[in-house]
């Protein structure tokens, strides 16, 4: 269960930073370009 928590905290600082990163790409490119 320990396990699970830590996995789960982990994974929302990853799709946190990931999208703090991906987010200027999205408004460069926009939502079609980055589909593609």
């Amino acid at each position: 269960m320990l396990f699970i928590d830590t996995a789960k905290s982990f994974w929302v600082n990853m799709s946190r930073l990931a999208r703090s990163r991906i987010q200027p790409l999205l408004g460069l490119r926009g939502h079609i370009g980055f589909a593609a």
